[in-house]
């Protein structure tokens, strides 16, 4: 098969151990260190409850803000339309975000880990 080879339709990740920024490996090109702990410091854990418990769960959570997260990692989150009573607190039309962690967060960690 000659000319360009095709990318694989799913996104295919790879924790990398300790390659050079720039070395291509496998299915991955340009693969660089990216500054995980100052981008995973940049967010922050929160606690919270459910305005609508009946709709989720009761009590205490943790997690994070979606906005917040939005503003380091897009590709993170989501918009979903609310459903039940959530409807309820947003303009016709209007979506709510969600934080959907993607394979890669785990990179993120280890690399995060190891900045330390």
């Amino acid at each position: 098969m000659e000319g360009n080879i095709q990318q694989p339709t799913r996104n295919i990740q790879l924790i990398r151990k300790r390659l050079q920024p720039g070395k291509v490996t496998t299915l991955n090109q340009d693969v660089t260190g990216k500054e995980a702990l100052d981008s995973l410091c940049s967010l922050q854990g929160v606690t919270y409850e459910w305005i609508n418990p009946e709709e989720h769960s009761q009590g205490v959570h943790a997690g994070v803000i979606a906005q917040n997260v939005e503003e380091v990692f897009p590709d993170w989150v989501v918009e979903i339309n609310a459903r039940g009573r959530d409807k309820e607190l947003f303009p016709a039309g209007e979506k709510t975000k969600a934080v959907s962690l993607p394979h890669c967060f785990n990179a993120y960690i280890i690399e995060s880990i190891k900045e330390l």
